[in-house]
């Protein structure tokens, strides 16, 4: 300092000369109007926490090259979370079917077919003193759909997954010898329960070919329903026996093995 120069130090540590005033070392500049001397407090709390940087320093604009990653649920919260989903869904599916079930005994009961309680849920159709059912493979019940459709009549039948149809008819009416002797044509009567529409099956769904409010609810007479069958199963045994004549005439005229067909 120049001699004759007034000097002094503030009790924060800021230098004063001949009305000027200067940062001591580690503090910060110096900014007040003249006469004013601001303190240095704020510069030691910097030096003292080096880690408190200014809000634009700490946190910089992004880099327009950056990649950014969301960061993935952890393998246990999505697992639950496809759960929920899952369990949400399969609830929902079986209210909608629990109401198709109610819906379908309901109508079937209004109609005057008496139902039996199955083991799950199903609806089943008691047999015996309003209709019974007889049961065919889908071939025969398909031919049987034609005989009857070239007659004129149309009668209610349903599919089942197992590859079957069934026929409801009147009741008490034993089948023919010429059916007894196939065993893939039932009966069921005397109480048995079939398992009617819309029943979900493991294999798949039962189902109305020809839905019974086609008819009006009306129970077919059994003697129609039974000559049908009878002369689709002759029809299907009759196409059974043809390629066996076939292979004996072959066999009479000499033609080698691999031609007789």
């Amino acid at each position: 300092m120049s001699s004759g120069a007034t000097t002094g130090t503030a009790p924060d540590g800021v230098e004063v000369a001949a009305g000027r005033r200067f940062a001591a070392p580690g503090h910060l500049p110096f900014t007040g109007g003249r006469g004013v001397v601001r303190s240095a407090l704020p510069a030691r709390l910097a030096a003292a926490h080096p880690r408190r940087v200014p809000l634009a320093k700490s946190c910089p604009e992004p880099d327009p090259g950056l990649v950014l990653h969301r960061r993935a649920a952890p393998q246990g919260l999505s697992h639950k979370r496809k759960e929920v989903t899952s369990m949400s869904w399969w609830d929902s599916y079986r209210a909608v079917y629990g109401a198709e079930l109610r819906a379908a005994a309901r109508e079937y009961a209004d109609h005057g077919w008496p139902l039996v309680p199955g083991p799950g849920a199903e609806v089943m159709l008691a047999t015996g003193d309003v209709l019974d059912v007889v049961e065919v493979p889908a071939v025969i019940g398909r031919q049987v759909c034609r005989t009857l459709r070239e007659a004129g009549e149309v009668v209610p039948v349903a599919a089942t997954p197992e590859g079957t149809w069934w026929f409801p008819m009147s009741p008490r009416h034993a089948l023919p010898a010429e059916l007894s002797l196939h065993a893939d044509v039932v009966l069921h009567t005397d109480g048995i329960g079939v398992v009617a529409p819309p029943t979900e099956r493991p294999e798949g769904w039962v189902q109305w070919r020809v839905a019974p409010a086609r008819v009006g609810y009306r129970v077919p007479e059994a003697a129609v329903v039974v000559e049908a069958i009878c002369d689709a199963v002759r029809r299907r045994s009759g196409e059974q026996v043809l390629p066996d004549e076939h292979e004996v005439r072959a066999e009479r005229s000499g033609m080698p093995g691999a031609l007789r067909r």
